[in-house]
């Protein structure tokens, strides 16, 4: 139920920074995602900010903003 960044993602996101280095013609579309249990409207919330999370990550190791969209789904 929190929007940081595990541990066991690092070798994940290093491959994505990685590949977004490499191809400074690609852009992307983060997506996240929570669970169906709780409060609809928190888990909307929690699922936009686990994408930005993601984002925060990106930008903070050299990727340019306006290469990177977000969206949060909540539950769905």
């Amino acid at each position: 139920g929190t929007a940081q960044l595990l541990a066991g993602s690092d070798q994940e996101l290093l491959q994505l920074l990685t590949l977004l280095k490499d191809n400074p013609s690609i852009s992307i579309e983060v997506k996240g995602h929570t669970s169906n249990e709780g409060d609809i409207q928190k888990n909307q919330l929690l699922s936009e900010q686990r994408v930005q999370v993601v984002i925060d990550y990106l930008i903070k190791n050299g990727i340019e903003a306006r290469r990177l969209k977000g969206k949060g789904y909540g539950p769905s």
